[in-house]
């Protein structure tokens, strides 16, 4: 891991990541490529189910405890259970191959997404670095490669 990685950095990335891949997804159903849909959609939910446990058992509480308020943790926490619904919602209407509710669900997930990660890019992300030394940032990026 580089010594210089930066927390944000690093979730970010993952952010970018879960985004090429929904897009891909997307992309499949717009195709009516079915059977590529499921798969790149069923990537999408282990990573996106991954980052957020990695989110809510090592960044929140270490915010929490650095920062001595909750502040955004429970709205993070309601808006990644409405992320959860969502993805069910999505992979239910990729295997009934509906595009059009699909769509819509995609629609959902988008605007969401852009809410919740300028919370996380803007307000989170930034207060949790300026909580921890370098060390502990490359120490708490090393516990997420390795939840």
């Amino acid at each position: 891991m580089d010594p210089s990685a930066r927390l944000s950095d690093f979730l970010i990335t993952e952010h970018a990541r879960l985004e090429q891949q929904f897009d891909e997804a997307r992309r499949a159903v717009s195709a009516g490529a079915w059977a590529e849909a499921r798969s790149r959609f069923a990537e999408l939910e282990r990573g996106m189910k991954r980052h957020i446990e990695r989110e809510e058992s090592v960044l929140f509480p270490v915010f929490e405890e650095r920062a001595r308020i909750a502040g955004p943790i429970p709205v993070m926490r309601e808006e990644h259970k409405h992320f959860a619904a969502l993805c069910t919602q999505g992979k239910t209407q990729i295997d009934a191959e509906d595009a059009i509710a699909f769509e819509a669900t995609a629609a959902d997930l988008t605007a969401l997404t852009v809410t919740h990660n300028i919370k996380e890019r803007s307000i989170l992300y930034p207060k949790t670095e300026r909580l921890l030394s370098d060390e502990e940032q490359r120490q708490l990026i090393e516990r997420f490669l390795n939840e």
